[in-house]
């Protein structure tokens, strides 16, 4: 696929207003729930669950660990996780601007703002987690829509002023 339905080079399709193709309209309903007696953010809606948690794995305190289920029709479920350092959490909730090196191949075909292969794509407030998508049912990343309340939280997770 490349980019989208309809879409000019270096703007996204547009599916749902001003939504990008590949963010599903799903991503809307998440909010934010802190958990800072385990140092975690949880974001979540009745059919999706997004964490943010310090990595235990990793050898430096940079790294955070994002985990996700979509659920689907009883008993289906996807799952994901991946490892994002503090500076990649930044620009992928939009408290930073740039874009990783790996995530330049997806800026222009997606219409993105920033990018990080295999971690994020964001175009505004518009953020899917790892990956761009079909905008549709099944695919297994997790879209959010990026509101000041879930940004606020995020820098506090981050220990940012």
């Amino acid at each position: 696929m490349e980019g989208g339905r309809g879409m000019e080079e270096g703007k996204p399709a547009k599916a749902h207003g001003d939504a990008p193709a590949w963010w599903h309209p799903n991503g809307i309903r998440m909010r934010p729930l802190t958990d800072f007696q385990h140092h975690s953010l949880l974001i979540f809606s009745d059919s999706a669950t997004l964490t943010i948690s310090p990595d235990e794995e990793s050898c430096d305190r940079d790294h955070w660990l994002i985990t996700w289920e979509i659920r689907r029709r009883s008993p289906c479920s996807v799952n994901g996780k991946t490892r994002m350092s503090t500076k990649s959490l930044c620009r992928a909730f939009g408290l930073m601007e740039g874009t990783a090196d790996s995530g330049q191949k997806l800026l222009r075909p997606y219409g993105a703002d920033s990018a990080e292969d295999g971690c994020y794509i964001r175009a505004g407030k518009y953020l899917n987690i790892p990956h761009p998508g079909t905008g549709c049912d099944g695919d297994p990343n997790i879209s959010i829509l990026l509101d000041e309340d879930i940004q606020e939280l995020v820098r506090q997770l981050l220990g940012l002023p």
